[in-house]
């Protein structure tokens, strides 16, 4: 099972918060974590092999909303997380 918000720190974790840390810096208006989220998001997807628009549908959810979680714009809700894990099997 792999958890969609970081629990534990390994080295894809690490490289995760370091990037979230980067890009916080470039554009203040970001929030690191929802930069850290939207990382480990596309992470997830990417491993799955699915497209933001495979995902967007068979999750029920906004591809335009999808990306700009993924890109630390966005906010999720509790609800999009859960209907995101369903899909990518994971909490």
């Amino acid at each position: 099972m792999q958890y969609l918000a970081c629990v534990k720190t390994t080295h894809q974790d690490y490289r995760i918060n370091v990037t979230a840390t980067i890009e916080a810096e470039k554009d203040p208006e970001k929030d690191p974590f929802l930069i850290a989220l939207g990382e480990r998001l596309k992470l997830l997807r990417a491993r799955r092999g699915l497209t933001r628009k495979a995902l967007a549908q068979l999750s029920g959810v906004s591809e335009r909303h999808l990306a700009n979680v993924e890109t630390g714009v966005g906010n999720a809700s509790v609800q999009f997380l859960r209907q995101l894990c369903g899909v990518l099997n994971c909490s």
